[in-house]
């Protein structure tokens, strides 16, 4: 069980830590460019620039549909972005679940969805401590994900997908031809 748990929470950490490359390789130089603005006023006023890696950080959470707040508002960054941003992280949560289920020998979609569940393990906490990293004060100006929609994110993305990719991967397993021994 720890073993199964160990992989789950590797599986789901990984998962986190490829949604956020991807996207810092993807969007770092457009986010750069719009922060180039927002820097220069603040540096105007003597406050710290926003750095691009924490600006690709809150694309990342918006991604799973998690706002920024501030100033009793929120505001999607991706809200003219390709749908096709959305679904990067439930893709790689599912390749999560298939990657623990596959290394535990799941051999049946209730099998492979239990063990495909446990990338949560790995995902939620990183997700939580994610939301404080990206946290940008400025003045009497906070700038995060949304803690609460962070959080519900953070267990039912990797829970619904974790469990999708790993029954699939218990189906896929279980309909395979047995190897037989040869003589």
């Amino acid at each position: 069980m720890i073993r199964i748990w160990t992989c789950g929470a590797v599986g789901g950490a990984l998962a986190y830590v490829a949604g956020y490359a991807l996207t810092y390789a993807v969007a770092a130089g457009d986010v750069e460019d719009e922060l180039a603005v927002l820097n220069f006023v603040l540096d105007v006023f003597g406050q710290d620039a926003v750095p691009t890696w924490t600006a690709v950080g809150w694309l990342a959470y918006n991604a799973m549909y998690v706002p920024l707040t501030y100033w009793n508002t929120s505001q999607n960054l991706l809200a003219d972005a390709s749908p096709l941003v959305h679904i990067v992280p439930g893709v790689l949560l599912a390749l999560a679940g298939a990657g623990v289920a596959f290394t535990v020998n799941a051999t049946t979609p209730t099998a492979g969805a239990r063990v495909g569940a446990t990338v949560a393990l790995g995902f939620l906490p990183l997700v939580v401590v994610g939301v404080f990293v990206l946290t940008v004060t400025r003045g009497d100006l906070t700038i995060r994900p949304d803690p609460a929609l962070a959080v519900a994110a953070g267990a039912l993305y990797p829970l619904v997908f974790g469990i999708l990719g790993g029954a699939l991967t218990g189906w896929f397993r279980g309909r395979a031809p047995q190897a037989r021994p040869t003589n």
